[in-house]
């Protein structure tokens, strides 16, 4: 079927072609037709159940029959480390750990006043004059924790670099 359109929203005519495959009421399958292709399943509830409880015995009748992890690993089937025993284990929180929170006021002053001091830490360059500064924008990085072994270590970065 062909549905013709005109629409005069926009201003100036269109022509819309609508192509249609539905059926009307009075062409639609009858039940039985659409129970003979299995789209309209029977309204027996006796043999769905009967079904279901067959599907149920041939699933346990497999697993019953499934072999043990002793006769795998008899059989070469299971490796010794292929498997893991499982132990109990209490939950606990896996989200990644933010050291940052359990900061205490005075961690918090020790930490900021560091900041401030790398930012704004001048040293006098070597070899040069004595009024020519340079900054050191990475001082961070000599007093971080993992470069703070000795005073002796800090004074050898500032002084080579």
């Amino acid at each position: 079927e062909i549905y013709i359109f005109i629409n005069r929203l926009c201003g100036f005519p269109r022509l819309i072609l609508v192509f249609s495959s539905h059926r009307r009421l009075s062409q639609r399958p009858t039940t039985e037709e659409l129970e003979q292709r299995n789209i309209l399943k029977q309204k027996n509830e006796e043999e769905e159940q009967e079904a279901k409880q067959e599907i149920k015995r041939r699933l346990s009748r497999k697993l019953s029959v499934r072999p043990t992890v002793a006769e795998l690993v008899a059989r070469r089937i299971l490796r010794f480390n292929e498997y893991v025993e499982v132990t109990e284990a209490k939950d606990y929180d896996r989200r990644a750990d933010k050291p940052w929170t359990r900061l205490t006021p005075a961690d918090k002053v020790r930490q900021s006043s560091l900041t401030v001091f790398t930012r704004y830490v001048c040293v006098l360059a070597a070899g040069s004059k004595e009024d020519e500064f340079k900054p050191l924008w990475d001082t961070s990085k000599a007093l971080n924790r993992h470069y703070r072994r000795s005073s002796a270590s800090i004074m050898f970065y500032f002084h080579n670099n």
